[in-house]
């Protein structure tokens, strides 16, 4: 789990779910909000973060989980057709 501060308050990668019709999501929380992005929205997230010089640690420890899963899933769908 990654923390960041955002504002007055601390941000939190939380996990990863899997949502049918949606794929993969990340859940971010902090101290009065939890929020779940896609791959594009954490993107999104990160630079509009970046743009205006805020912390963006949490944010891309979340992408970088998505990504790793999502390759992941595609290397084994992939195997299976091969093998």
């Amino acid at each position: 789990m990654v923390s960041t501060i955002i504002g007055d308050s601390m941000e939190e990668f939380t996990g990863l779910f899997s949502l049918p019709g949606e794929g993969f999501v990340a859940q971010l929380r902090n101290d009065t909000t939890t929020m779940l992005f896609d791959r594009q929205g954490l993107q999104y997230l990160i630079l509009s973060r970046k743009q205006l010089g805020l912390d963006v640690t949490a944010a891309e420890q979340a992408l970088t989980q998505i990504n790793s899963v999502r390759n992941n899933a595609e290397n084994d769908f992939y195997n299976q057709l091969f093998d």
